[in-house]
């Protein structure tokens, strides 16, 4: 039997070991591992396959009150932006508060996918500032991380446009 203090542990040792800590060597590039998330709207489960073959964001937030209007509104832009790229936007709410983010889906409708954690699989947001952005090429190689909403975003599409070969 686990114990409950050990479960925390592992929670929070497997969202470091995913967001932070792990990385696979693929032609000496950081890899993002392997993930399975649940589209609260079907009940889908969506892998990190999904995502292969095509550039890829991840803006993982750390509860649904967190998906405001403005964040909502910032990854909507940023998918817009890059529509022609074929640039896979999606939002992973930290948090598996599913009634919350259905909440949110319904009020907002945004045009990307929020996706949660499988249930039972809890993992913790630990020191990171949210949001935090993941960019991924078409391997799921990591080209930038960044963090937080102000900082990150000039440095964000600059690394899309250079990803992308895009010059403005």
């Amino acid at each position: 039997m686990v114990s409950n203090r050990h479960k925390s542990f592992l929670g929070l040792a497997a969202f470091f070991l995913i967001i932070f800590g792990f990385s696979a060597t693929c032609m000496g590039k950081s890899v993002f591992p392997p993930f399975a998330f649940i589209d609260p709207l079907d009940g889908k489960i969506v892998k990190s396959d999904t995502y292969v073959g095509q550039p890829t964001l991840l803006v993982f937030f750390a509860n649904a009150d967190e998906l405001t209007e403005s964040n909502i509104k910032m990854v909507t832009l940023i998918k817009g932006k890059y529509a022609d790229y074929n640039l896979n936007v999606a939002a992973v709410c930290v948090d598996r508060d599913e009634a919350g983010v259905l909440r949110m889906l319904l009020k907002h409708q945004p045009s990307f996918k929020i996706l949660i954690p499988k249930a039972g699989w809890r993992i913790e947001a630990g020191e990171s500032i949210m949001p935090l952005f993941i960019l991924m090429n078409r391997d799921l190689g990591i080209i930038k991380k960044l963090e937080g909403k102000k900082e990150a975003k000039k440095a964000l599409l600059e690394a899309i446009d250079m990803h992308l070969g895009i010059t403005r």
